[in-house]
């Protein structure tokens, strides 16, 4: 999405290092800003809101809300407003985009077909969409579930195009992508962050499903965990307190976003899924919990929510968004011993992001954030971890980074 870092091409080997290529980002309207949040292990709901109100105070959010579970015991915390303009207060039950975290809702979403066996990850995706086109006709034939998960499918992610707001968003976007769905690399060769892909597997869902994504997000996973602070549109959004985005303005204020979401076409990859942090925390728990939502409904399978957090792909050079992608998400070993999970939320740009460890197990960064994060008032929520990070492994040649459409909205660094 805007606002999220996009890394291309594998290592260039250089006789006594490796050497990443270039890590290229999108300009962001404000400045990153870093607020790291101290590592909970039980606090009172009055400490907690003191301990919100001077971080974000510091870094001068607007507003956020944060929700932290240790053991069976939630405490949460509200901070500030929700929209500049007219002052509504932030409150616990407050609700935010959760942006990019929807990719991992969407892979769970595939994991659960596949625990369903209505669908296998190695197989191509056009045997379950048998029109899927991009620009490479022998990639659209090869690229599998497996690789659009794990961000490895190949082909340009940056296609944020309207296709309305009717059941056939998606539907329409995926059909369209066989024009500016450029093929930057065989698929499984390179890791590139990827958008459309995300929106794929979203159309997947639906086919299988016979349901639209948003019904299939409800149904499938936020009726189990029991969410009701939950909207997957603007039209359901304005029916609850709702955070809204703020950006600079001319003289470096913050003044309210000329726009509250993106496209209902991309919504599988991050567009349009709100809800409070409690149900952020009570996702990213499911997971830890291995597939059990709190009362033991079994969401996800034993064996598929820890495949989503074992490696698939490595991603190149020492960005923020950790050493490796799974099914669905980042990966990064957290520190030994934790067992608390996070969710913070704020209204400087209305995202949501949860903290989740497991022990010294991998965990998934894309239920994740909080705990030790970084979050900004711009789009997009930045992970810092507090643990070790995975050797590389030496990968065999070197190739170059292509060229996004959206390139000349880059900055190289």
């Amino acid at each position: 999405m805007p606002g999220e870092p996009h890394v291309f091409g594998r290592p260039y080997i250089s006789p006594d290092r490796i050497s990443y290529p270039r890590t290229i980002r999108h300009r962001r309207t404000l400045p990153t800003v870093h607020a790291t949040f101290q590592e909970v292990t039980r606090v009172e709901s009055e400490e907690l809101r003191a301990r919100l109100a001077e971080h974000a105070g510091r870094q001068g959010l607007i507003g956020a809300v944060l929700a932290v579970q240790h053991g069976d015991e939630t405490t949460e915390a509200a901070y500030g407003v929700l929209d500049k303009e007219f002052g509504y207060p932030a409150t616990i039950d407050s609700i935010f985009q959760i942006g990019s975290i929807t990719k991992v809702w969407t892979a769970t979403l595939i994991m659960q077909l596949a625990d369903e066996g209505l669908l296998d990850l190695d197989t191509p995706v056009a045997h379950y969409l048998p029109g899927f086109r991009v620009t490479d006709e022998a990639a659209s034939a090869a690229v599998t579930v497996r690789q659009l998960l794990s961000h490895v499918g190949g082909f340009d992610g940056d296609i944020f195009d309207d296709y309305g707001d009717g059941d056939d968003a998606v539907q329409r976007y995926v059909d369209a992508l066989a024009g500016p769905a450029r093929q930057l690399f065989p698929p499984g060769s390179q890791w590139s962050y990827c958008n459309s892909g995300c929106v794929v597997l979203g159309r997947i869902v639906s086919v299988l499903t016979g349901q639209t994504w948003e019904a299939a997000i409800r149904e499938r996973i936020a009726a189990p965990l029991g969410m009701t602070y939950l909207a997957t549109s603007p039209a359901e959004a304005i029916r609850h307190r709702v955070a809204m985005g703020h950006i600079e303005g001319p003289g470096g204020e913050l003044v309210k976003a000329p726009i509250w979401g993106m496209p209902r076409s991309n919504a599988p990859a991050g567009a349009t899924l709100t809800m409070a942090a409690r149900n952020l925390l009570a996702f990213a728990r499911m997971h830890q919990r291995l597939g059990l939502a709190s009362d033991g409904t079994r969401v996800l399978s034993q064996e598929s929510a820890p495949a989503m957090r074992e490696p698939q792909a490595e991603v190149p050079g020492d960005g923020p968004l950790a050493d490796h992608w799974g099914l669905g998400g980042s990966c990064s070993k957290p520190r030994a011993g934790s067992s608390s999970a996070t969710t913070a939320a704020r209204s400087g740009s209305p995202r949501c992001c949860a903290w989740c460890p497991s022990g010294t197990s991998r965990s998934c960064s894309s239920p994740t954030a909080a705990g030790s994060t970084s979050c900004t008032n711009s789009p997009g929520c930045w992970t810092s971890w507090p643990g070790p990070r995975c050797r590389r492994s030496r990968w065999a040649r070197a190739i170059p980074p292509p060229t996004s459409r959206y390139g000349t909205r880059w900055s190289a660094r």
